[in-house]
């Protein structure tokens, strides 16, 4: 009975380690997407500046 308990406690583990993992990569690549429309953002707005001086 015990080990049944503890193969069962040991899967529930796992299974919130791969979930908490996952939740990690997504976050990364949340952040990583931020940082590439950040880029883009400033790189347009530079473009705008050097449109406007040049009329």
């Amino acid at each position: 009975k015990a080990k049944i308990n503890r193969l069962r406690e040991e899967a529930r583990q796992a299974k919130a380690r791969e979930k908490e993992m996952r939740r990690q990569v997504r976050a990364k690549a949340r952040i990583l997407r931020e940082r590439e429309k950040a880029k883009k953002a400033t790189k347009q707005a530079s473009r705008q500046a050097a449109r406007k001086t040049v009329k």
